[in-house]
């Protein structure tokens, strides 16, 4: 059987380059040669696919800046059935836990098309692989991000792949359907095992094999990018990065997922920046940038150099931003913890330390602030809607709700940020140190007392944040609801005798109270009665000239 030019590469003879020494072409005959001789229902499917090293349907996704966006936390379509499994804990999930959505998805994966292909060799899977990826390049390039992350999943299931290995109930699976099959699967460690096997390979199929895997990854991270889900397209650059370190092009869509994620912190774009440094450093060494330069536009890489430097000014400027949000909360609460420690100096009796002591320990207790509490449990409730409305395919309702979680996600970035601060170990702490010398702070921060007081200023800022939010009154409303619930579920048998013996007795005491209120209410109005009357009498007494008789009765009788 003839091997036919894989698409993109007709473009590059068109231009009059040499096309035949792609390795993707190269293993594509030698897959076609033994699917002649195996007699294979898969032909020469590579002249239906793409080629990772060069773009046909659009091209995969250009070197270029993204826009700086809130992190979205992502709902599977799938969610359904990975949430809804050990509830309870029964299995052992350490393995499963640990790997990424994108993975994950491979179980679910399983078009008659991507099954046969696994009983194939490497070279006849990465054919049918591109071909999937390709399709994928071509709703990337129409902005149909979430339909490109399907077929680059898609494009994954067929070279590296999770699979359910244990027999389904097939009792349930026919009463179910064979479409939710699954839904009587137990995901865990012992029934879900992970194909990635290279033995046999040579040293050229293992390289094609990385190749094709880090395009991959590649192309999975800048879709959650653009859908704003930054934690899981950090996770499709790591999965890259453990294959090679060696690409530069993995560093730079891992700086640029710290990067344009307002949530990051401090810490995480200076990762951001290690990133890009790596990427502006191994660049150099990867052979693939001494290639023709209409290699590199086909491959829309051509002007990497440029954007990996405009993103590490990016990251630079970023740095800056967060630095002066950061310090700003830091001088809030130590100028806050400066005034009240100086103000009650004079209260530092044994008794008043014992008392923040007492509060410190509720507050530990306690762990979180009614306040961030809630609005976390809120994020969770929007978390709900949205996977609600995407499997009732409702894009107006999940559009509102993601417009709504917006707002609520820039005050939980602040109130987290506030809330991680510690002050017990201030030299840990640049910018702690910077404000400290600036204020010029006397006490020493990790004292007892002085601790008490900024974890008090800390839950004041996120009160104040808090209020500043506009929530969604339905939903906060839930959330308030979910919070009491979930106090009052968490509470030993102890702890809630006690608040209803506390209960009961603010019950009994509001209600002498409110008694004792109502008598004297009722008292100051029978004084208020009698007094009138007797001004009434007077009026009258007067008017009539009986004053002097009424006044005079006694001595008159006389």
């Amino acid at each position: 059987m003839e091997t036919k030019m894989p698409e993109g590469h007709q473009k590059l003879i068109a231009q009059g380059l040499d096309a035949s020494s792609c390795p993707v072409l190269a293993i594509s005959r030698k897959a076609n040669a033994r699917e002649e001789n195996n007699g294979s229902t898969i032909e020469n499917s590579v002249s239906n696919s793409g080629c990772p090293f060069l773009n046909s349907n659009g091209g995969n996704p250009p070197l270029e800046q993204l826009e700086e966006t809130y992190c979205l936390e992502y709902s599977s379509p799938f969610g359904f059935i990975l949430n809804s499994i050990d509830t309870n804990g029964k299995y052992n999930r350490q393995a499963f836990d640990k790997y990424p959505i994108h993975l994950k998805h491979t179980l679910f994966h399983t078009d008659d098309k991507i099954i046969e292909i696994r009983k194939h060799d490497l070279p006849s899977m990465i054919c049918v692989s591109e071909e999937y990826r390709d399709k994928g390049n071509s709703k990337f390039a129409k902005r149909e991000y979430e339909k490109a992350l399907r077929y680059y999943e898609k494009a994954l299931a067929c070279v590296r792949w999770l699979e359910y290995t244990k027999p389904l109930n097939m009792g349930k699976v026919e009463k179910l359907g064979e479409d939710f099959a699954l839904l009587v699967a137990n995901f865990d460690d012992e029934n879900v095992l992970l194909f990635e096997d290279d033995d046999g390979l040579s040293q050229p199929e293992k390289d094609i094999k990385i190749s094709v895997l880090v395009q991959l990854y590649l192309n999975i991270c800048v879709c959650f990018m653009k859908l704003s889900h930054y934690k899981e397209a950090v996770a499709a650059a790591n999965d890259g990065i453990a294959l090679t370190n060696l690409s530069s092009q993995l560093y730079f869509r891992r700086a640029q997922a710290l990067a344009y994620n307002k949530e990051s912190t401090l810490e995480e774009l200076k990762k951001a920046q290690q990133d890009i440094q790596k990427a502006i450093k191994v660049r150099p060494q990867e052979k693939i940038w001494n290639s023709d330069p209409k290699i590199l536009m086909m491959m829309n890489i051509k002007n990497a150099e440029q954007e990996y430097l405009s993103l590490a000014d990016f990251i630079e400027k970023r740095m800056e931003q967060r630095k002066a949000v950061e310090r700003n909360y830091i001088r809030k609460i130590i100028a806050k913890t400066k005034d009240i420690f100086f103000v009650e100096d004079t209260l530092r009796s044994d008794q008043y330390k014992e008392m923040r002591e007492e509060n410190k320990t509720k507050r530990d207790k306690k762990k979180v602030s009614h306040e961030f509490e809630v609005t976390q449990e809120v994020l969770n409730r929007y978390k709900k809607i949205i996977e609600f409305h995407l499997e009732c395919g409702n894009k107006e309702q999940v559009q509102k709700a993601r417009d709504e979680l917006l707002e609520v996600r820039k005050a939980y970035t602040h109130m987290s940020f506030i809330k991680s601060l510690d002050f017990s170990q201030p030299q840990s702490n640049e910018l702690i140190q910077e404000v400290v010398k600036d204020l010029r702070v006397k006490f020493e921060l990790n004292d007892k007392l002085v601790l008490a007081i900024i974890e008090e200023q800390k839950e004041s800022l996120i009160y104040e944040l808090f209020l500043e939010t506009s929530f969604n009154k339905q939903v906060l409303h839930q959330a308030f609801h979910e919070i009491l619930k979930r106090d009052h579920h968490d509470d030993t048998p102890e702890e809630r005798k006690e608040k209803e013996e506390k209960t009961s007795k603010e019950e009994v005491k509001s209600t002498v109270d409110t008694v004792k209120q109502l008598v004297k209410q009722n008292v100051t109005m029978s004084i208020y009665l009698l007094l009138i009357f007797l001004g009434l009498v007077y009026l009258f007494g007067r008017r009539n000239g009986m004053i002097p008789s009424l006044f005079f009765f006694g001595s008159s009788q006389k």
